[in-house]
């Protein structure tokens, strides 16, 4: 770093530096931004089929009312998860600068504050660092696991439905999910469902269905992924590890007649049984993945503790708000969980999608 700080031992240095001298900068500006971008992206097309929707002899008084319900979780969710996002920008900030030894201090303080943030942003693996600190105990094992579950499972349903409403670019909702907040574009991914109209009921008596080889792969293969996560922590292997489910659950949501060649998949009359079988085994495994860190908790609580379901869920509790990291993805699996509990409530979900 200190080949970095050299170019602004001077407070006026600053000036004149090439767009290159900032490319770390550059890049979480860019991330900010295709953030934002995908958000507004979204935001107009719900508005766009929201007016012609609201106009349709079969729009009820209740979708209205689940509009603004899925639209203020929307608003719950990117409000906690990036409170805590930011937060944990300013702690890792914080602890860079902590570390530097008192020279390096003391031209960091010289420096101009877009200077100091790419310094920062250069010595720092944002994304890797934070992934490795919800990894890095059972305890917090258990809340990334279930962004884990929850992700692969709504990546089907993202390609079924998106295919039922004919909605465009479905993969768009996936990105945004990993890179903002899954519970954020899951809850317009709901609004979206709502003010798009289904299928006309005599033409999905055969539905199309992709192979099943490329629908469920991605699927297991995250599976295996989201176990191997915290095993490959720390190690040469992790980001490897990380990125394989990540990519893989773009593709149930990209399958489509228009996409895949002639002659792959096929029209059936009954594509219900292959969800209902996938989402029974992924309801297993999840229950599986969840015993399993349970009792990993359980064998790593203090020999003070005992192992009741109130001190168990205690130290899940603390775990959530041990780091900024933990505090904002421990808000995704919150409201992941409270908005589809709400969906399944207001007469949507799984069935839903199965009715086909």
């Amino acid at each position: 770093m200190a080949s970095y700080l050299a170019m602004f031992e001077s407070p006026y240095a600053f000036i004149g530096q090439t767009f290159q001298d900032y490319r770390s900068l550059s890049i979480l500006f860019f991330y900010l931004f295709s953030c934002a971008a995908l958000t507004t992206k979204i935001l107009l097309n719900i508005y766009q089929r929201y007016q012609a929707r609201k106009t349709q002899s079969n729009w009820r008084h209740d979708y209205g009312i689940q509009f603004v319900t899925f639209i203020a979780l929307s608003i719950v969710s990117i409000a906690t998860t990036w409170h805590y996002m930011f937060a944990l920008f300013a702690h890792s900030y914080r602890n860079w600068e902590a570390a530097q030894p008192p020279k390096q201090q003391v031209l960091i303080e010289l420096a101009p504050r877009l200077a100091k943030w790419e310094f920062w942003l250069r010595d720092t693996k944002l994304f890797q660092e934070a992934w490795e600190c919800v990894s890095a105990t059972p305890a917090r094992s258990w809340w990334s696991e279930q962004i884990f579950e929850w992700t692969i499972g709504w990546s089907l349903f993202l390609g079924v439905m998106g295919r039922r409403y004919k909605i465009p670019g479905v993969w768009m909702y996936m990105l945004l999910g990993q890179i903002v907040a899954i519970s954020f574009a899951l809850n317009l991914f709901f609004v979206t469902i709502l003010v798009s109209s289904p299928i006309d009921s005599q033409s999905v008596k055969l539905a199309w269905m992709p192979p099943a080889l490329l629908e469920l792969m991605p699927v297991v293969i995250s599976g295996l992924g989201a176990v191997a996560t915290p095993f490959a922590a720390n190690t040469e292997y992790f980001m490897y590890v990380l990125a394989v489910p990540h990519i893989l659950l773009f593709i149930p949501g990209l399958l489509s007649p228009q996409v895949l060649p002639q002659g792959w998949g096929a029209y059936v009359a009954q594509p219900t049984r292959r969800y209902a079988f996938v989402y029974k085994w992924l309801l297993a495994f999840s229950v599986a993945i969840q015993a399993q860190s349970i009792y990993l908790v359980v064998l790593n609580a203090p020999s003070s503790l005992g192992s009741s379901a109130v001190e168990i869920g205690r130290i899940l509790i603390d775990a959530m708000f041990e780091h900024p990291a933990m505090s904002s993805l421990g808000c995704d699996v919150v409201c992941c969980t409270i908005s589809v509990t709400i969906w399944f409530l207001f007469g949507g979900g799984f069935q839903e999608m199965l009715d086909l």
